[in-house]
């Protein structure tokens, strides 16, 4: 794991994303595309965060939120996120 962010605001996530971005690229270009990713998370904060606060505004409207629900909305915005930066 490691994280991403700005200041005080870290998010840990795997390097799995990293990895498969820098896979058969010469070392200028993978850091190049992995620095680009990573800024990517920052720009796309906004977008991750109101996919969350849908996700749990209709979580919340059925009227029964439980564990795996809550597990499902972070999972599911963890991806959504990934794929987004």
């Amino acid at each position: 794991m490691h994280k991403s962010g700005f200041a005080n605001l870290l998010v840990p996530h795997p390097g799995a994303v990293n990895w498969l971005l820098g896979r058969e690229l010469k070392m200028e270009y993978a850091i190049s595309l992995i620095i680009k990713h990573e800024f990517g998370h920052l720009q796309t904060v906004p977008f991750a965060l109101l996919y969350a606060g849908i996700l749990l505004s209709v979580s919340i409207g059925e009227g029964a939120m439980s564990w795996f629900k809550i597990f499902f909305l972070a999972v599911s915005t963890q991806a959504v996120w990934e794929m987004m930066s």
